[in-house]
């Protein structure tokens, strides 16, 4: 008697615990308000966090291949995290011109 208790009280929490999952995946991985009719460099331009970097991929002419019809992905930090860059990266264009591409992946 107490095991067929036991048994359905499992079998019930069982049946509760899946109930309440989700497919978290999906909604991670769920393409939301896609814009086409921009490009990646018109998308990070329009941001104004974004303003500082934005301004280096222009001087690195990164903004040319980023208003290419491939697809890229870009790690831009904003304007507060560029504060912290060394002003040796951002006055040498050799040196910034690797730091522009190391934030910036074909996908």
């Amino acid at each position: 008697m107490k095991t067929n208790i036991l048994h359905t009280i499992l079998l019930l929490s069982t049946i509760f615990w899946l109930s309440a999952c989700k497919d978290v995946l999906e909604e991670h991985t769920e393409i939301v308000n896609v814009d086409n009719t921009i490009d990646v460099f018109q998308k990070l331009s329009a941001q104004s966090n974004l303003s500082k970097f934005s301004d280096f991929v222009r001087s690195t002419g990164y903004d040319k291949l980023l208003a290419s019809s491939q697809n890229y992905t870009v790690w831009a930090p904003t304007n507060d995290a560029l504060t912290s860059l060394d002003a040796a990266i951002s006055s040498d264009p050799a040196k910034l011109k690797d730091f522009v591409a190391n934030h910036i992946a074909l996908t």
